[in-house]
C-alpha cells in the first residue's frame, strides 16, 4: 500500500442553493488552511453567492471545521 503524506488536509464543499446537496469542489483538491480553500472557491465562483463547508477528511470522524456564506444576500 502506498501512503502519501501531505500538509493539504482541508477539503471544501460548496453549493449555490440551499435546496441542493453539498458538492465537492471539482476545481480544486485539498488545501493547507481553511482560508486558502475559501480563497480558491471565491476565485472559482466570482461574484456568485455560495455557501461552503470545510472539513478534514483525514480525521476518523470527518470533522466539520466551518461553514459560511460568501456574497450571500439575506433578507433584510
Amino acid at each position: 500500500m502506498i501512503v502519501i503524506e501531505t500538509d493539504r488536509i482541508y477539503a471544501i464543499y460548496c453549493r449555490t442553493n440551499r435546496r441542493v446537496k453539498w458538492q465537492y469542489a471539482e476545481y480544486c483538491g485539498r488545501y493547507r488552511t481553511p482560508e486558502e480553500a475559501i480563497e480558491a472557491a471565491k476565485m472559482h465562483y466570482g461574484d456568485r453567492a455560495f455557501e461552503y463547508m470545510i472539513e478534514n477528511p483525514f480525521n476518523d470522524e470527518f470533522e466539520m471545521l466551518t461553514t459560511g456564506f460568501v456574497n450571500w444576500k439575506g433578507k433584510s
